[in-house]
């Protein structure tokens, strides 16, 4: 993800957030960067969703706030929301380990990859790569560079078990945070084996249910009257932009890493309960997801959430961004302002220049009311992978 220069100047600063959000969303529509746009803003319970464009272009069906999106690797924020629900009630620990979960028949070439833990997992510090390191990545990645086909579809739990066996780690060189795809499908995976229970039940029961996230599913949608259809943009590379992209069908063992959909509406009440202010028992919960634990170098982790500590402005964003076949999908939130932000987009596009930008803003905001503001909006913001 990269997250784009904001503008400025003293007359863009000072308007309206509204206005602001249009000049944000309204080129990238007008160009066919984006085909579709859904922001979702929560500021200190004032809620407002606003939408740009198309859901379907070649029929001309505009968005809506409750169009549903695949939003790639947002679930793995609900993941690692479900393993701090299922600590706190004594059903899971964050220390047991793979391979006490995992088949005893798989004969581990590494007792680092066996001793590998939950908590590892969540927090990117397993020591897995992104994706195994092998020819059939580099040939699934080479597919998916010319067809936008699914990347994962080979990641059985069969064949991510005699991946694992022949794995060799050294952890002694591991001194930050790694990214791994392959290994939140591993976490989510392992938590539905633990609990006996695939993984869609599961967070049916202990996050979507008790939060009315009626629209949210590890399921191809049922609605797909209201399912966005997802363009190809920068990417898949040799696909011309634009192009409509066939939905991903993820393995059991991947889906933990990006098979989830949702809506802009249930996101926000994902992001009310991160808050606290959801009046369920998961606000308690969810407050453990804030601490930081590990760093890859620019970004910190916590168990729920990559963290952005801006020092300038003395806060944090906690975000996550999905890319998905043809799905964007960006979440943040700022604890001290109460304020999050969703950016929901139907194209395949590395850059985001609206998320970040909307929660400073909003930070800004509130500390204008608390008179503690003293900077003015960044002229430009840090980059991420």
């Amino acid at each position: 993800m990269v997250v784009q220069e904001i503008d400025n100047n003293s007359s863009f600063s000072n308007i309206s957030l509204e206005r602001q959000l249009d000049i944000f969303c309204k080129p990238l529509i007008k160009d066919r960067i984006d085909t579709g746009i859904v922001v979702g803003m929560f500021n200190s319970n004032d809620t407002s969703f606003y939408t740009y464009g198309y859901a379907n272009y070649e029929k001309k069906e505009p968005m809506h706030k409750d169009t549903i999106f695949a939003i790639g690797s947002v679930t793995k924020c609900f993941v690692s929301s479900l393993l701090l629900v299922l600590e706190d009630k004594n059903l899971i620990s964050l220390d047991d380990t793979i391979g006490n979960i995992f088949p005893k028949s798989i004969n581990y070439r590494d007792d680092d990859v066996k001793n590998i833990t939950l908590r590892e997992l969540a927090l990117h510090t397993s020591g897995l790569p992104r994706e195994p390191k092998n020819i059939d990545t580099v040939c699934a990645g080479t597919r998916y560079a010319f067809t936008g086909h699914n990347i994962y579809e080979h990641l059985t739990s069969e064949y991510v078990y005699e991946y694992i066996s022949n794995l060799k780690l050294n952890k002694n060189r591991l001194v930050t945070a790694q990214y791994s795809n392959l290994g939140f499908g591993i976490l989510g995976y392992a938590i539905s084996l633990k609990m006996n229970k695939n993984l869609s039940e599961l967070l049916d029961q202990y996050i979507f249910k008790p939060l009315e996230m009626n629209d949210t599913t590890l399921k191809q949608p049922q609605n797909t009257d209201r399912l966005a259809k997802g363009y190809s943009g920068d990417f898949p590379i040799f696909m011309a932009r634009n192009k409509l992209l066939q939905n991903w069908i993820f393995t059991s063992m991947m889906v933990g890493t990006g098979g989830a959909y949702s809506t802009a509406p249930d996101l926000i009440k994902f992001f009310r309960a991160h808050l606290g202010l959801s009046g369920t028992p998961l606000d308690r919960i969810f407050k453990k997801s804030r601490q930081v634990y590990a760093s890859d170098g620019e970004l910190s982790y916590s168990l729920g959430w990559q963290v952005d500590s801006l020092k300038r402005y003395d806060t944090s964003i906690y975000y996550k961004y999905g890319l998905i076949a043809g799905f964007s999908c960006y979440v943040g939130m700022n604890i001290p302002s109460n304020s999050a932000v969703i950016v929901l987009k139907n194209n395949f596009n590395w850059e985001d220049s609206i998320g970040h930008n909307l929660i400073l803003r909003m930070v800004k905001n509130y500390h204008l009311k608390n008179s503690r503001y003293k900077n003015n909006l960044a002229s430009s913001l840090p980059k991420h992978l």
